[in-house]
């Protein structure tokens, strides 16, 4: 299954704007970022909530950029994990799928969606370990640039940019885990 095959809908997931961020929230300036590769995030829930603000520029070069997860349609929808280390966005499907899971069809069902099957169906609460195994834009880099980086010859280079791809198709660039 491609990441981007599952619409937010379909994947059932779509929490209401109820329970929102308030104005408060995003005074704080607190934004949690994805771990950098070999490091865990580690947080807890308070709750989960869409955010329509998926547009982003970029300060130094004015160039946009998407904020949240992007389908094969091309449609933008961004969910914010209101933390108790600050404000959480789910920007990547392998995450996304490791939380929330596949959904209808029910193969999989994210680390989330197990805790809030026993804690009267809400996320708030849950304490999830999100730990980056290895770095994915290393699969769009050029070659000659990527061998620099990480100090290898070329060919080197061109078989470590080949595992990163197959670890994106496979989903092994992150392990998500509930901690409670």
């Amino acid at each position: 299954m491609a990441n981007d095959e599952i619409l937010m809908e379909d994947a059932g997931f779509n929490p209401t704007e109820d329970d929102g961020l308030t104005m408060d929230d995003f005074n704080k300036g607190n934004f949690v970022k994805n771990p950098q590769v070999g490091q865990t995030l580690t947080f807890k829930v308070l709750r989960i909530v869409p955010n329509s603000d998926t547009k982003g520029k970029n300060k130094e070069t004015g160039k946009e950029f998407d904020k949240g997860l992007k389908n094969k349609k091309g449609e933008v929808k961004r969910y914010d994990v209101e933390t108790d280390q600050g404000v959480y966005t789910i920007n990547n499907w392998e995450i996304f799928f490791k939380l929330i899971g596949d959904g209808k069809s029910g193969r999989t069902k994210g680390e989330l969606t197990k805790y809030a099957e026993v804690h009267n169906r809400k996320y708030n609460g849950a304490v999830i370990s999100i730990t980056r195994l290895i770095d994915g834009a290393h699969a769009n880099y050029k070659v000659e640039d990527l061998a620099k980086i990480i100090g290898k010859t070329i060919a080197e280079a061109t078989k470590y940019q080949e595992e990163v791809k197959k670890a994106m198709k496979e989903q092994r660039l992150f392990v998500v885990k509930l901690e409670n």
